[in-house]
């Protein structure tokens, strides 16, 4: 009986150090990095913020849902965007569309600014 005891007690010991269950998404710095940009803006905190943003993606699979989080494809595409990057934006607008298809109108419509500008660049 003593036996039967001290093995649950050692079980119980054991199941309260479990670290918890892993976030659903993975983040990294993102809000210190956002609200630094909105307050700051310069080209050194997008450049934090756009490296923010890049890191989340790379380490999406380590996250519980082993996906991006809504809006970061968006947000990035919009960072690459202000940059001049027409065929990176591109390319992470249509990364959010197929990760949230949800998103397909609006991500729709900024692919269509990015094809004026296109357009109104090579005539």
């Amino acid at each position: 009986m003593r036996t039967i005891f001290i093995l649950l007690s050692a079980l119980l010991l054991l199941v309260g150090c479990d670290e918890g269950p892993k976030p659903l998404y993975h983040y990294e710095d993102y809000s210190a990095r956002y609200y630094d940009f909105k307050k700051n803006p310069s080209p050194e905190s997008a450049a934090k913020l756009t490296q923010t943003l890049e890191k989340i993606i790379e380490r999406a699979p380590q996250s519980a849902s082993r996906r991006v989080p809504p809006g970061i494809h968006a947000h990035l595409g919009y960072m690459y965007l202000q940059q001049g990057a027409l065929s990176a934006a591109r390319v992470q607008f249509e990364h959010e569309k197929a990760a949230y298809p949800e998103a397909t109108r609006f991500m729709d419509r900024l692919i269509a600014q990015i094809d004026a500008k296109e357009s109104h660049e090579h005539p």
